[in-house]
This record gives C-alpha cells, structure tokens and sequence, in this order.
C-alpha cells in the first residue's frame, strides 16, 4: 500500500511539474500575443492617422499638381486611401485573430491552473495520509 501511495505521488509530481512548465509556457506565448496586439493597435493607430491625413490633403495648394495633373493626383490619391483602407482592414482582421489566440491561451491557462490545484491538492492529501 505505501510502495503503490508513493507511486501515486511520484506520478502526480511528474503531472504537476509537466502542468507547471505548460502554464508557463503559454503564458510566455500569452504576453508575446499581447505584445504583439499593442504594437499592432499602434500602426492601425498611425494608419488611420495617415487616412485621415490623406483625406483631408488638398491637392489645390500644391503647385506641381495644377492644371493637367490635377486628375492624376486625385486618382493617387484615391488610390492611396483605398490602400491604407485596405491594409488597416487586414490589420483589424489579424487583430481580430490575435484577440481570439489571446482568449483561447486565457482559457487554455486557466484550464491548466485548474488542473494543477487538482493535482496539488491530490498530493496533499497523499502527504497527509502517509503522515
């Protein structure tokens, strides 16, 4: 009975080791997640700036674009705006991602820590009875 209690122990403290070095590692990947989310929040932040900035740029005040090229800038512009939709859409479509990553890890961890208090409280009480 005591040889198969303390294999019991030995086995919950090798889970418990593994759990522990999971929880640490996805929550590493987490902050990474995290991290990398406000970096992304940043550029979609400076992105839209710039939108706004080409929006509200007025080709008139501009010498070289008067007369013929006028036509030519508007459509740079135009296309420049499409542009930065374009890749402020991706942006938030990637931040979306990175937000559904980011709840699945918080999940993923709190699972883990759930399994760990388990399995903390299962060597206690083997502890305890072998005491």
């Amino acid at each position: 009975m005591e040889q198969s209690m303390e294999t019991e122990k030995n086995s919950l403290q090798i889970n418990l080791n593994h759990l522990t070095s999971n929880k640490t590692a996805s929550t590493a990947i987490l902050t990474k997640m995290q991290e990398q989310r406000g970096k992304l929040v940043a550029q979609m932040n400076l992105i839209s700036n710039l939108q706004e900035d080409v929006r509200q740029y007025d080709m008139s005040k501009n010498d070289y674009w008067q007369g013929q090229k006028e036509e030519m800038a508007e459509n740079l512009q135009k296309v420049l705006e499409t542009n930065l939709t374009d890749y402020y859409d991706a942006c938030d479509t990637l931040k979306s991602q990175i937000d559904s990553a980011i709840s699945r890890a918080n999940n993923s961890i709190t699972n883990i820590q759930a399994q760990i208090d388990t399995t903390t409280t299962q060597l206690a009480s083997i502890e305890k009875n072998q005491n």
